[in-house]
């Protein structure tokens, strides 16, 4: 018997929509077309004897966290063919992945999950929640009176010179949010963001963008319409709050538009700003997952707010026996060493956990209270605080 984990070549990509038709229970059709978006080369799927059993695809992304960008390695596609589901295929290739992170030194990694406890037993763990908003009978009052009205103006986007000045502004706007990825070039932003090269008119989106009175752009509004009158909001970034409700009032003035919804993050104002908050619908669900692919260039990642010290943190990891043990964490001037050591720790957690405190998902002090970490030495309490501190919860705007 042969085993590989390997990209698939371009005849493969049959076998490899249909074992993703199968797992997902999602039409071949659907999948199948959306071949012009599926680079070939980030595909890792398990082969025995020369036959596909299992999918998976690996992304090299930079996503902020805590105020710089660093590599992360984006997990997608992961499937099993219905007859080989239980004979570890899902371990192998995300094992596989994994050890390819670790040797070209990526310190994180993400996946979108379709079921979150399958990949906790992989060491991710929960890190992102997403809030959608549901707006319906927008014409009545939508935000307080008292809020000033904006001076600027809407234009909407039909160029890619404007195309690309969004680009800029999502850049700019996600270097200032924790958990968002740098979008490379205008490439990236019309098949992923934009979906050009789609026939189906569901698939088609519409761009306006929000100048102040200096015609500077401040921010833009991707829409993507649905049926009977309801339109979805793709994307709402703004620089600034007058951008953001100039773009919304944008929606509220439109006299056949019924609803529109809004997927944005937990740390958004809207709630405060709404004139009758009960007004709108709010649902707010897990998202992303998150896990450290090696604790040595992990926890390089500070916060702003950490502080110089030092710990010895001890880690469980079922999954990467590199993560397994006990490291002296140093902080100085700004910046971490980490090395092993044999020393006890002082504090203990699982990988998830500990990949929770760096997104600053949880805090140390809600990881102590559900019993994920316990602390030996109550005196590193407040170094370990500050490490990974954050005022933001993570969050992104593009699930892969």
């Amino acid at each position: 018997m042969t085993f590989q984990i390997r990209p698939i070549t371009e005849a493969e990509f049959s076998d490899y929509t249909q074992i993703r038709s199968e797992a997902y229970h999602a039409p071949y059709d659907e999948l199948f077309k959306l071949r012009h978006l599926t680079d070939l080369n980030e595909t890792r799927c398990v082969f025995v004897d020369e036959e596909m059993r299992a999918t998976g695809r690996l992304f090299r992304f930079e996503q902020n966290v805590h105020g710089r960008f660093v590599p992360m390695g984006g997990v997608a596609s992961i499937a099993v063919r219905m007859d080989e589901r239980g004979k570890g295929h899902i371990r192998q290739v995300i094992g596989h992945m994994l050890r390819e992170l670790r040797a070209d030194g990526v310190p994180v990694s993400v996946l979108y999950p379709s079921v979150h406890a399958l990949y906790r037993r992989f060491g991710y763990a929960i890190a992102s929640e997403l809030r959608t908003v549901t707006v319906r009978n927008q014409r009545e009052a939508l935000f307080l009176e008292s809020l000033p009205r904006p001076q600027g103006t809407v234009r909407r986007a039909d160029t890619e010179e404007l195309e690309a000045m969004a680009l800029a502004l999502y850049n700019q706007a996600a270097a200032q949010h924790h958990g968002n990825l740098r979008r490379s070039d205008v490439s990236y932003w019309e098949h992923r963001i934009l979906f050009k090269g789609e026939t189906t008119k569901s698939d088609r989106r519409t761009l306006f963008l929000y100048f102040d009175t200096e015609n500077k752009p401040q921010g833009y509004l991707l829409l993507n319409p649905k049926d009977n009158g309801t339109v979805r909001i793709k994307e709402l970034i703004a620089l600034t709050f007058e951008a953001q409700l100039g773009l919304l009032q944008l929606l509220q003035q439109d006299n056949i538009l019924t609803e529109f919804t809004w997927n944005t993050d937990l740390n958004s104002d809207l709630p405060a700003l709404l004139y009758n908050p009960k007004s709108v619908d709010t649902k707010i669900q897990a998202e992303w997952m998150a896990r450290i692919v090696d604790v040595r260039t992990a926890w390089t990642i500070l916060s702003p707010h950490a502080t110089s010290g030092r710990v010895r943190l001890g880690v469980v990891d079922a999954m990467c026996d590199w993560n397994q043990g006990t490291f002296d964490l140093h902080v100085a001037d700004g910046q971490a060493q980490v090395t092993e050591t044999t020393e006890a720790p002082q504090a203990v957690a699982d990988i998830g956990t500990w990949s929770q405190l760096l997104y600053g998902y949880l805090t140390v002090e809600q990881a102590l209270f559900t019993g994920s970490l316990q602390v030996h030495d109550p005196a590193v309490l407040p170094f370990l605080r500050a490490l990974w501190r954050t005022d933001v919860k993570p969050f992104s705007h593009d699930p892969f």
